[in-house]
C-alpha cells in the first residue's frame, strides 16, 4: 500500500539466504571434486547464474532505496567467483564420489529454496507500492540446479559402481574415480552404467562385506530413479545372474550378526529401503515386459528360504497395480506350491523307524524357513527352546501373505492364478493350496485367512459378459468348486472343516454365482470350467461345474445357519427370477424351472447334512430363517451379478424385492421339532426312520408352500398374475404370507390360499415341475418317504 516502507532487514535476510545457497554450490565445485568431462560446462553455467543473481540482488536493493526514499547506497551480498575449468571434449571425468554427494545435496537445497526467497522478496516490495523489479532469476537458477542435481546422481552412481568394481583405479588417481561424463547422459551412457552396476551387484551378493549394504543401497536408488527407463532396466537385469535377484533379501539378512542363539534383526530399515527400490525396479521391468524369462523363472522357482527372499521384493515393493499380472500370478502359484512343500516336509505318520535322521516336527510346528531366519544355530531342534521367538518371526515375515496381497490388489493376477483356463489343473491345485483348512487354522499369522478370503473374492470378481477377464473369473470359481469338493473329510486323525470366515466368503461367492450353480446341476451337464453361452447379440461366460462338485461344495461350505440362510435367500430369489424369465420365454437354451428345483434340493441336502438335535436344531432353523430374511442386498453389487443376458438389468426388476420374501417354514418345523425333542436320536436320515419321515415331510410341506409363494411372486413380477388392489398379503409388491396368520378371509384380498386356489392351474404348471425335481433329487416321494 502507498506510504508503507519496505522492511529493509527482511529483504536483506532473503538476499543473504540466496547468496548462501549459491555460495554452498560454488565453493564445492573444484578440481578436487570434479574435473574433466562436462565440468567446464557446469562451471560456465554456474558462473552465469551467479552473475544474474548478483544483478537481481542489486536491482532489489535499489528498489528498496527508492521505495523507502533512502539516500544511502545499500551494499548487496556477493556470491564468490567459480573456479574456472577448461571445457574438454573427451567425455571422461575424474570425480570424488563423496564430493559429488555434497555438491548434489547443495544443488537440491538451492533448487528448493530459491523460488521461495524470490516470492518473499516480491511480497516485501509490493507491500510498499508499485515496482518493476523481477525475481524470475531465482526460478531460473532453481530449475538449473534441479536439473544438474539429477545429472549429478548419475555421476555418483557411476563413481560408486566403478569404485566398487575396480577400487584400485581410485587409489591410482589420488582418490578420484574416472567415469563417462557428458553434459547430458544419453542412452549409451545409461546402458554402460547399468552393466557396471550389474557387476557391482554381483560382487556384493557373492562376496558380501561391510560396505555391501551401502553399495547395494546406491544401486537400488539408481534403479528406482530410472524405473521408467525400460532399456536401462533391461540392460541391468540381463547382466546380473538370473537367480541373484531372488537372493537379495536373504543376503542382506545374513549380514546382521546378532549375539546369542536367537536373532534380533531379520532386516533393518536400510535393508527394507533397498528391497523397496529393487522391488520397484522389478515391478517396472515386469510391466514394461523387459524382465527376461530367466530372472522371472528364478524368482518364482527358488527352493527353501530363497522363496522367502523373492517374496520380500513384493512385500517391500509397490502396490499390486504396478506389477505385471502374469508375473504376479506366477509368483502366487509358486509361493503356494512352495508353502505346500514346506508342509509336506514335516514328520510323516507313522514316525520313521530308527535312526531318526529324517525326523521332522509335527505339522503344526514352525516351518523350516522360519527356523533358518529366527535362529543363529543351524540345528532345528533348538526351536523347542525358543518357540515364541520363532513363532513371532513366522508371523511377521511370512512370505505368502505379501504375494497374495499384491495379486489381490492387482485383481487380474488373482484371476490368472485361479482362472488359468489353459491349465485348469494347476489352477485347481492353487485353489486347493489356498483353502487347506489345517494351514489356515494353524498358521501363526492371524492375517492369513482374511488375506486368502480377499484373494478369493478378487479371483472371482469381474463384470459379467464376454470379456477374457470374466472368463478367468468364471474359471476361478470352477477351480474353487473343484478344490473344495476334493477336500478329504479327515486328515490323519483330524476332521477337515474349512474355517468359518472362509466358509462365509465362499458362501457369498456362491451366491453371486447362483445362476451358474443352477445351470451346473443339470443332469446332462458334463462341463467343468468356464463355458461360453451366446444370448442374442452378446457373448457371455459362466461357470459350469460337475453337479456332484456343486453338491459337495454346498455341504462343506453351508454349515453355519447364517450362511445357510443367505444361500436360501439367494435360491429363493433365483426361483422368482426363473419363473419371471420362463413365463416371458427368455430363458435361453435352458428350461429354468427344473434347474432351480435341483438347486433348491442341493441346498436342502446341505441343510439336512448338518442337522442337530432337539432345541439346538430349532434354534438353528430360526437363525436360517432370519438370515434368509436379511439377505445382504448390497452384496450383489460387489461380485458378478446373478443371471445372464444383455438385458439383465431389465429382466431382473424385482430381484431385490425377492430378497424380502418371508420363509413359510415355521409352522411345519416347530411341529416336527417338538417331536424331535422327545427323542435324542432324532437326527434326519440317521437312526430313526419314523422321525426322519416326519422331518422329511415337514421339509416337503415347507418346500411346497415356499415354492408356491415364490412362483406367485415371479408371475406377479412378470405380469402373468394380477393381485387384488388391496391384497393384505402383498406389501410393496412383495408376497408376505406371514400376514395369513393375522388376517384371514374367504377372498383373494385377505387370503393368499384363496388367491392361489383360484389360479392353481397357472401356478402349479411351475410349482409341480419344480417339486418333482426337488423330490427326485432328495430321493423322497411326495409324502416325504425315502424312495
Amino acid at each position: 500500500m502507498a506510504g508503507t516502507k519496505v522492511d529493509v532487514q527482511a529483504v536483506q535476510a532473503e538476499l543473504n539466504a540466496i547468496c548462501s545457497r549459491m555460495t554452498g554450490v560454488t565453493r564445492l565445485m573444484g578440481p578436487q571434486v570434479w574435473q574433466g568431462g562436462s565440468a567446464g560446462n557446469f562451471t560456465t553455467d554456474l558462473q552465469g547464474h551467479n552473475r544474474s543473481l548478483d544483478l537481481m540482488m542489486l536491482r532489489v536493493l535499489r528498489a528498496v532505496a527508492a521505495l523507502n526514499d533512502l539516500v544511502m547506497v545499500l551494499d548487496p551480498p556477493d556470491i564468490p567467483s567459480v573456479t574456472p575449468q577448461p571445457a574438454l571434449s573427451n567425455g571422461i571425468a575424474s570425480v570424488s564420489p563423496n564430493g559429488l554427494r555434497q555438491l548434489e545435496s547443495n544443488l537440491r537445497f538451492a533448487a528448493e529454496a530459491l523460488p521461495r526467497h524470490g516470492s518473499r522478496i516480491q511480497a516485501l516490495l509490493s507491500a510498499a507500492g508499485p515496482h518493476d523489479v523481477s525475481t524470475v532469476q531465482c526460478t531460473r537458477a532453481a530449475a538449473w540446479c534441479s536439473d544438474q542435481a539429477r545429472q549429478m546422481r548419475t555421476r555418483i552412481h557411476y563413481a560408486l559402481a566403478s569404485d566398487n568394481v575396480s577400487p584400485m583405479l581410485g587409489v591410482m588417481n589420488r582418490g578420484l574415480t574416472q567415469i563417462p561424463d557428458t553434459a547430458r547422459f544419453g542412452r549409451s551412457e545409461l546402458e554402460q552404467l547399468a552393466k557396471l552396476q550389474a557387476q557391482a551387484y554381483r560382487k556384493n551378493l557373492e562376496h558380501p562385506s561391510e560396505g555391501s549394504q551401502a553399495a547395494l543401497a546406491d544401486i537400488g536408488e539408481s534403479l528406482q530413479e530410472n524405473s521408467k527407463d525400460g532399456k536401462y532396466l533391461k540392460t541391468f537385469f540381463d547382466a546380473v545372474p538370473a537367480d541373484s535377484i531372488g537372493k537379495l533379501a536373504i543376503t542382506l539378512s545374513r549380514q546382521h550378526k546378532d549375539e546369542g542363539l536367537v536373532r534380533k534383526t531379520i532386516l533393518d530399515s536400510k535393508d527394507k529401503q533397498i528391497l523397496a527400490n529393487f522391488g520397484t525396479a522389478v515391478a517396472a521391468a515386469s510391466r514394461k515386459k523387459v524382465l527376461n524369462r530367466r530372472v522371472q523363472d528364478a524368482l518364482g522357482s527358488s527352493g527353501g528360504v530363497d522363496m522367502w527372499s523373492s517374496a520380500m521384493l513384493l512385500k517391500m515393493g509397490p502396490p499390486g497395480k504396478d506389477w505385471d499380472p502374469e508375473f504376479l500370478a506366477g509368483m502366487t502359484n509358486s509361493i503356494l506350491a512352495w508353502s505346500r512343500r514346506q508342509r509336506e516336509a514335516y514328520m510323516p505318520h507313522p514316525p520313521p523307524s530308527p535312526p531318526y535322521e529324517t525326523f521332522r516336527k509335527p505339522f503344526n510346528d514352525t516351518e523350516q524357513w522360519a527356523l533358518d531366519l529366527g535362529l543363529n544355530s543351524a540345528d532345528p531342534m533348538t526351536a523347542s527352546q525358543h518357540r515364541a521367538k520363532v513363532k513371532h518371526v513366522t508371523a511377521q515375515w511370512d512370505p505368502v501373505i505379501p504375494v497374495l496381497k499384491r495379486a489381490t490388489e492387482n485383481g487380474t493376477a488373482a484371476r490368472l492364478s485361479l482362472g488359468n483356463y489353459k491349465d485348469p489343473a494347476s489352477s485347481a491345485r492353487a485353489a486347493g493350496d489356498l483353502i487347506d483348512p489345517l494351514w489356515l487354522e494353524r498358521h501363526p499369522n492371524e492375517d492369513l485367512e482374511s488375506q486368502v478370503n480377499e484373494f478369493l473374492k478378487a479371483a472371482t470378481t469381474a463384470k459379467r459378459g464376454g470379456s477374457d477377464d470374466m472368463r478367468m473369473a468364471a474359471q476361478s470359481f470352477a477351480s474353487i468348486l473343484d478344490a473344495v469338493s476334493k477336500l478329504p473329510d479327515r486328515r490323519e486323525s483330524v476332521k477337515i472343516v474349512i474355517p468359518a470366515e472362509t466358509r462365509h466368503t465362499l458362501t457369498h461367492i456362491a451366491g453371486a454365482y447362483g445362476h451358474d450353480l443352477m445351470r451346473s446341476v443339470a443332469l446332462a451337464n458334463t462341463s467343468n470350467g468356464a463355458v461360453s453361452i451366446t444370448p442374442p447379440n452378446d457373448k457371455y461366460w459362466l461357470t459350469l461345474s460337475n453337479p456332484q462338485y456343486v453338491q459337495t461344495f454346498l455341504q462343506k461350505v453351508l454349515i453355519d445357519p447364517e450362511d445357510l440362510g443367505y444361500f436360501k435367500g439367494v435360491t429363493d430369489a433365483l426361483t422368482v427370477t426363473a419363473v419371471d424369465l420362463q413365463s416371458k420365454g427368455k430363458t435361453g437354451d435352458q428350461d429354468l424351472i427344473p434347474l432351480i428345483g435341483r438347486l433348491q434340493a442341493a441346498r436342502q441336502l446341505a441343510e439336512n447334512a448338518h442337522r442337530l438335535e432337539g432345541a439346538q436344531e430349532k434354534d438353528r432353523q430360526a437363525k436360517i430363517r432370519k438370515a434368509a430374511f436379511d439377505v445382504a442386498l448390497n452384496y450383489f453389487g460387489q461380485l458378478p451379478t446373478v443371471g445372464y443376458g444383455k438385458d439383465i438389468g431389465k429382466e431382473h426388476t424385482g430381484l431385490q424385492k425377492t430378497q424380502q420374501l418371508v420363509d413359510h417354514t415355521q409352522p411345519f418345523m416347530d411341529s416336527a421339532m417338538g417331536k424331535a425333542e422327545k427323542n435324542r436320536s432324532g437326527i434326519l436320515f440317521a437312526g430313526n426312520e419314523g422321525l426322519a419321515r416326519q422331518m422329511n415331510q415337514a421339509s416337503i410341506d415347507d418346500a411346497r408352500v415356499r415354492m408356491r409363494n415364490l412362483v406367485i411372486q415371479g408371475l406377479i413380477n412378470a405380469g402373468e398374475l394380477t393381485p387384488p388392489k388391496d391384497a393384505t398379503w402383498l406389501e410393496s409388491g412383495v408376497v408376505v404370507p406371514v400376514s395369513d396368520i393375522n388376517k384371514s378371509g374367504a377372498d383373494e384380498r385377505t387370503n393368499l390360499d384363496v388367491f392361489a386356489g383360484n389360479h392353481s392351474k397357472t401356478i402349479n404348471a411351475y410349482r409341480d415341475s419344480m417339486l418333482d425335481v426337488f423330490n427326485a433329487s432328495l430321493q423322497v416321494d411326495k409324502t416325504g418317504t425315502p424312495q
